[in-house]
């Protein structure tokens, strides 16, 4: 089972390393233009006010970050167990 993961992984870094450029390279030469579009505008409208009541409100982004940390702390010991059954 381990040749297999080992092969898998091997196969994936060889398409990720070659094909995925080269696919790139040959689907986005034409003139693409060099701008935003709707989408990336619309994520920017709505980020930046975030953005701006995050400066302006440091501790409630610290309070914030801290509940979550503490909220999901306690998925801390589960992070080692096996995913898959057991092979014995």
């Amino acid at each position: 089972m381990a040749y297999t993961i080992v092969s898998a992984l091997l196969g994936s870094l060889l398409f990720s390393m070659t094909l995925v450029p080269l696919l790139a390279f040959l689907l986005l030469r034409k003139g693409v233009p060099h701008g935003e579009n709707f989408i990336v505008r619309g994520f920017k409208r709505m980020y930046r006010p975030a953005l701006v009541r995050a400066v302006k409100n440091p501790v409630m982004v610290f309070v914030g970050c801290d509940r979550g940390f503490w909220r999901h702390a306690d998925a801390g010991p589960a992070a080692g167990q096996r995913i898959s059954a057991r092979t014995e």
